[in-house]
């Protein structure tokens, strides 16, 4: 994460979640710790200060497509928050599709529909 004010005052704070999800064909999405125990990282969150890396394990389950999910809060000086593109608090990103194989994990040719 590269958080960082430009200007102003630099009294404010992030904050962030992630989530593995599963992309899964014809039917409704899940996120990781609700689909199976096959050793993906489960949820993280916490302060998100610049030059936070965030790595995470897409568990061991071939042939399957999963997909990082990722919130970021800001708190600015004035107190005010960010909001995302849905109006509530914290902007949230669906990361691309990544392929599970048994020993590899790398982005998918193609993806559904999401």
């Amino acid at each position: 994460m590269y958080i960082q004010p430009y200007s102003g005052p630099r009294t404010f704070n992030s904050s962030y979640h992630y989530e593995c999800g599963v992309n899964l064909a014809k039917e409704t999405d899940r996120t990781c710790s609700s689909w199976r125990d096959d050793g993906a990282d489960r949820s993280a969150g916490g302060g998100g200060k610049n030059g936070l890396v965030v790595d995470k394990s897409f568990g061991r389950t071939p042939n399957v497509k999963k997909f990082p999910m990722f919130m970021i809060d800001v708190k600015f000086a004035d107190g005010s928050r960010s909001r995302g593109d849905d109006g509530q608090l914290g902007q949230k990103f669906r990361g691309w599709d990544v392929c599970v194989k048994a020993k590899t994990t790398s982005l998918c040719k193609t993806t559904g529909k999401g």
